[in-house]
């Protein structure tokens, strides 16, 4: 089963890969299925492009000390409503649901309410 032949710009593909546009802009652009795209991709050797650098927590970053850290949790929690503030510190309180005592009668092999 050969690949199907696809015609589009392939200078325009390599423009729009150096500019850094998502694979899903470029394959809309060029008329090109996104499922197929590493193909192309493989097909042109298209070069890696530079990852970005994750900003949730470098590994250089100085992390904040208890103090800090105790600091802005009081911060947050000023926020709080005072029904936020119940549900963080004793959870949700639901309906109390009646608990109800059974019996097993063994003749006719049936539960059996105690109430």
């Amino acid at each position: 089963m050969g690949q199907r032949i696809v015609d589009f710009d392939v200078p325009t593909l390599f423009r729009l890969w150096a500019t850094g546009m998502p694979e899903r802009e470029i394959c809309l652009e060029l008329g090109i299925r996104h499922g197929s795209f590493w193909i192309v991709k493989d097909r042109f050797k298209l070069p890696p492009r530079a990852r970005a650098a994750a900003t949730s927590c470098p590994a250089d970053a100085e992390l904040p000390t208890p103090e800090e850290i105790a600091e802005r949790a009081a911060i947050a929690r000023a926020k709080w409503s005072p029904e936020e503030e119940e549900r963080r510190r004793v959870g949700w309180r639901r309906s109390q649901v009646p608990l109800r005592s059974f019996r097993f009668d063994h003749r006719n092999h049936a539960m059996t309410a105690l109430d």
